[in-house]
């Protein structure tokens, strides 16, 4: 999956996924095979008008690495930073008008987690995230008005905490077996005969997707060789039943 985040002059459009879409899970994926040059063009989306004001809107993106537990692969709104939380850099917010629903701006977080919308006139707004590998997560409706037309406590949460090890409850779901795992250049997929005819993603700790493939077989390889070193994470979705694994490239 390729993401364009307009900078500079080109701030009349908002962060696009390969596809020209700006919800990941309607992108595009990208197979690259070694020592081949891929080409690919994205037309950017364009806000659909320019806006002006005095109001902002921004907070904090945090990592949940310790407590995830049944809010697992969510994103959800806080009030602060917990124990264990970590600023998220480069995440995809998006701001929306209520009235009409229009895309009026998008940015991305900085090395604090921090992200700011400002210029706003006052109205109400909601907000989304997008970042691969996780669940779409429900519009947060925020208003600015003229006693109120700084907020800048809308903080939010990434909880990735369980995605690091195999999702138990979902295993009984979907039996799959993967190796070898820590592996080098390949990884097998083995999975049941029921649960043929799936999608496999590979993901980074960020939530970059990195290798997307399908599963039509009982036992499918994976070329890994153009991993780096590192502990990743595999989600395999099948008939609406969803298993994430950890895997580790060595």
């Amino acid at each position: 999956m390729i993401t364009v985040d307009p900078i500079g002059n080109n701030t009349g459009f908002v962060t696009t996924f390969y596809g020209d879409v700006t919800q990941w899970v309607d992108a595009n994926a990208v197979h690259v095979t070694g020592g081949v040059e891929t080409a690919v063009t994205i037309h950017c989306v364009p806000v659909l008008e320019q806006i002006t004001g005095t109001s902002k809107i921004s907070g904090h993106m945090y990592r949940d690495t310790v407590t995830a537990g049944v809010a697992r692969n969510t994103i959800t709104r806080v009030e602060k930073a917990q124990s264990g939380d970590v600023p998220a850099e480069g995440v995809s917010i998006f701001l929306y008008r209520s009235s009409d629903e229009a895309l009026l701006a998008s940015t991305r977080t900085d090395s604090d987690g921090l992200f700011v919308f400002d210029k706003l006139p006052e109205g109400g707004y909601y907000l989304t995230v997008q970042l691969p590998g996780f669940d779409v997560n429900t519009p947060w409706e925020v208003e600015v008005t003229e006693a109120d037309s700084v907020l800048n406590d809308v903080n939010f949460v990434i909880n990735e905490a369980d995605q690091s090890i195999t999702d138990v409850a979902n295993q009984e779901e979907i039996n799959v077996r993967l190796y070898p795992n820590p592996a080098k250049d390949k990884l097998y997929v083995q999975m049941n005969n029921g649960d043929a005819d799936a999608l496999v993603r590979i993901y980074d700790l960020t939530g970059h997707l990195l290798l997307t493939g399908n599963l039509t077989n009982r036992t499918t390889r994976l070329d890994v060789s153009h991993l780096q070193k590192g502990i990743y994470l595999l989600r395999i979705d099948s008939r609406s039943k969803v298993v994430t694994h950890k895997v580790i490239i060595h």
